[in-house]
């Protein structure tokens, strides 16, 4: 997908033109990522480890509603079925 560019036109052409051989970029954005999944993007090396990542979302899951503490536990199993399974 490099040669698409890097705006967000031009992954939203990427997709576009890739349609049915990658997620939606939905996907991407409200998937409800659990702590032992394997990212699509964990082989980018970035400024935070997962390990810090990690740490951070646990922080945050702090100040919700007691309500929604477990259901969004970073422990806890998913909520919903994934938006789109990889063939």
């Amino acid at each position: 997908m490099r040669h698409y560019g890097e705006s967000l036109g031009s992954y939203r052409r990427a997709f576009k033109e890739l349609k049915d051989q990658l997620p939606p970029l939905a996907f991407y954005v409200y998937q409800d990522w659990q702590p032992q999944q394997v990212l699509p993007w964990e082989h980018i090396q970035g400024p935070l480890p997962k390990t810090t990542l990690l740490k951070h979302l646990a922080e945050a899951i702090e100040h919700f509603p007691v309500e929604q503490r477990e259901a969004r536990s970073p422990l806890a199993p998913p909520l919903a079925a994934p938006l789109f399974q990889l063939k």
